[in-house]
């Protein structure tokens, strides 16, 4: 989805990192890359390191140029990564200080603090309701009611999950329901993805 945002309001065209270094050691990407090419590589922080270093690779062999656009105070790669804010750390950047995203003011220059890692500004969030508790089991219901609200008003949604089986339980329940209501597998997946459960650890 991602891809496809960066796609339409860049005008370029993009793909997602996995995608073309799979098709490029199968000798099977479309993307021909030259010395006139510029590849960005958007939220750098979340790439693998070895994968980076897959892409840094097939740019030098191109002679064309790298970008590398992203946060060094996201979440990061799920496998071994930390290059990205290790190079912002020893190397420096450019970086953006209007933050644009956030319709309230509050969570704006909330985001900020949040980023920068103080805990303190967690009771921003809790007075403005953005914060939900529970147990385990109450938590996975919620994401699913969630989920299944989003899938009635055709919506898109992301489901994240603290670990593999969290994720995997969301999806199993989740796929139990599309079997249940006899959605087929097109209406399921359809033009405007409604689910997407995201591991942030193993």
């Amino acid at each position: 989805m991602a891809a496809q945002v960066l796609s339409g309001e860049a005008g370029v065209r993009s793909e997602t990192l996995a995608k073309f270094l799979y098709e490029r050691e199968r000798g099977t990407s479309p993307m021909i890359l030259d010395r006139h090419s510029v590849v960005i590589l958007d939220e750098t922080g979340m790439a693998r390191t070895d994968d980076l270093a897959k892409l840094l690779a097939a740019v030098e062999q191109a002679d064309a140029k790298l970008v590398l656009v992203g946060d060094p105070h996201q979440l990061g790669a799920v496998g071994p990564g930390g290059i990205f804010r290790t190079l912002v750390a020893d190397h420096g950047a450019h970086e953006l200080e209007t933050v644009r995203r956030f319709h309230h003011a509050w969570e704006a220059a909330a985001s900020l603090r949040l980023r920068e890692g103080e805990p303190s500004i967690l009771a921003a969030y809790i007075r403005h309701d953005r914060i939900a508790s529970g147990s385990r089991e109450q938590m996975i219901d919620r994401a699913f009611r969630a989920w299944t609200d989003a899938r009635e008003n055709d919506t898109s949604l992301l489901l994240m999950a603290g670990d593999n089986a969290t994720a995997d339980e969301l999806s199993r329940r989740c796929r139990a329901e599309l079997v249940a209501r006899g959605w087929s597998r097109a209406t399921a997946c359809g033009s405007r993805p409604v689910l997407l459960v995201v591991a942030t650890r193993s």
